[in-house]
């Protein structure tokens, strides 16, 4: 028994008194409290890697039994005792070190299937700091733990080295409802002496069923609303890339310049997939732009130079691009003064269309509302006011009742521009005019909506002229509404 006592650490004996595991904890934390301590911080150091990463969308809290209790790190010592009196009873080969939440910490996700999402990108990000995922006896890596109401997914991390071989940290993960549950009702059911009533014990775990089912119907709601708003951002992506697809040289005097503004549209049709979503420091970005300012050299206007940094730009849905096209416009805008060809109705509508096509939407309302408010509706700025009508109406697409000064202000634009609808494209109206009703109007007024829609979209299709992806897109917001959907 002697040398059983001394080994505690490795070896074990069958029915330790109280006084032999006490002292056989004692032991085994002098000796590894460190380096269970430095395992924990490399996994949140991980963790937080992660969540600043994916900028709070896949975890909502993470936080260790210290941040989350105010007190130690380690499991309360009379915890870690009992369990190891109770493993050695039942198995002459349990170590200390079989206990898994010696420490740990808990990550809160929003929704039950960014579990798996977590696991996976932990597991991957682990690796680089030399930590891994240990399986359980099932040969899984996480394991779904049930008891009292308290529903998570469990974890056991190491780390490769001599001292820590065998030392493992525990991460649980749980959606953000158990773990209010959890915070909630921690003291009532694990803080009292003895065995949970089981009548207690079946209305926990009931209550822990029935918060899993809302939260699979709050993922359902979440999946349902994601698609009807992911359908909108194709439609208008797809809408403004067809614009962009239209793209010609305005005056290029050189066939070298010609041939060069052509390539480069062709690249960036071409690479539109990986310039969509790269770094700002991607190598072939940078390639790309320096390449649209060295069009200068042989004698490529800033005009077509702007153009072709909105047609970049407009692939992406972040802003990294936008001081590009800022230094664009004011390059343009300089041009324009240099030759004494500046023209201001022309100068609004190029700049405001170029922050349009570039996800600015906001700062392309403001410029054209400033411009209107100084200059009347007439037979030359209708088509600005018919602009302004078609983005804020946009922007109102997902939200139309929320702002009635919106709906106010796109009606009195219209009533301005109907008496110079001749003046410039009938099918920008018609398809502004459309628009208006499907996301303004009340139901009476969606076929009449639906109708100048499908209207302007034939005339477009007849004429081969871009627009009619802005056809496509209120359309589908039409029958979305028609159809209750």
């Amino acid at each position: 028994m002697k040398k059983a006592r001394e080994n505690a650490i490795g070896k074990v004996t069958l029915s330790m008194t109280y006084e032999e595991a006490r002292d056989a904890v004692d032991k085994y934390l002098k000796t590894n409290s460190r380096r269970y301590l430095d395992i924990l911080e490399k996994a949140s150091d991980v963790v937080e890697t992660i969540r600043r990463g994916s900028k709070g969308i896949l975890i909502a809290d993470a936080y260790t039994r210290a941040k989350k209790q105010g007190g130690e790190e380690f499991k309360d010592r009379a915890k870690i005792i009992h369990k190891l009196i109770e493993g050695r009873a039942a198995d002459a080969n349990f170590r200390i070190d079989n206990i898994a939440d010696m420490v740990g910490m808990t990550v809160v996700v929003f929704y039950p299937d960014q579990i798996n999402a977590f696991i996976q990108v932990f597991s991957s990000e682990a690796k680089k700091e030399g930590l891994f995922l240990d399986k359980f006896s099932d040969g899984k890596i996480s394991k779904i733990h049930k008891d009292r109401g308290y529903h998570a997914t469990h974890l056991r991390i190491g780390y490769k080295s001599v001292d820590t071989e065998r030392l493992r940290v525990e991460i649980q993960v749980k959606t953000m409802l158990h773990d209010a549950w959890g915070a909630k009702t921690h003291d009532l059911t694990y803080k009292p002496i003895g065995d949970l009533d089981p009548r207690l014990k079946a209305l926990m775990e009931s209550f822990g069923e029935s918060l899993q089912a809302i939260e699979v119907q709050s993922q359902t709601l979440r999946d349902s609303i994601l698609s009807r708003v992911q359908l909108m951002h194709s439609k208008r992506r797809d809408a403004r890339l067809e614009l962009m697809s239209k793209l010609t040289r305005h005056r290029i005097s050189s066939p070298e310049g010609s041939a060069a503004y052509d390539g480069l549209i062709a690249r960036i049709k071409m690479d539109h997939v990986h310039l969509s979503t790269c770094a700002a420091r991607d190598a072939d970005l940078a390639d790309l732009l320096a390449a649209i300012e060295r069009l200068e050299e042989v004698g490529v206007n800033a005009k077509d130079r702007l153009k072709l940094t909105v047609a970049l730009a407009s692939y992406r849905d972040d802003g990294i691009l936008d001081p590009r096209i800022d230094d664009a416009i004011d390059a343009w805008k300089k041009e324009e003064r240099d030759e004494g060809v500046a023209e201001p109705i022309m100068q609004v509508w190029i700049e405001s269309s170029a922050l349009y096509q570039t996800n600015r939407v906001s700062d392309a309302i403001a410029i054209l509302r400033r411009f209107l408010a100084e200059n009347p509706i007439d037979e030359r700025t209708a088509v600005l006011a018919n602009n302004l009508a078609n983005y804020v109406t946009e922007v109102c697409l997902d939200r139309p009742k929320l702002d009635k000064d919106a709906e106010q202000e796109v009606a009195a634009l219209l009533t301005g521009i109907e008496p110079f609808i001749d003046k410039f494209e009938r099918t920008a109206y018609l398809n502004t005019k459309g628009a208006y009703l499907v996301v303004f109007g009340d139901e009476s007024k969606l076929d009449d909506g639906l109708d100048l829609i499908w209207e302007a979209s034939k005339l477009l299709l007849s004429s081969g002229e871009a627009g009619h992806g802005y056809c496509e897109l209120y359309q589908a917001h039409g029958w979305r509404r028609k159809l209750h959907l």
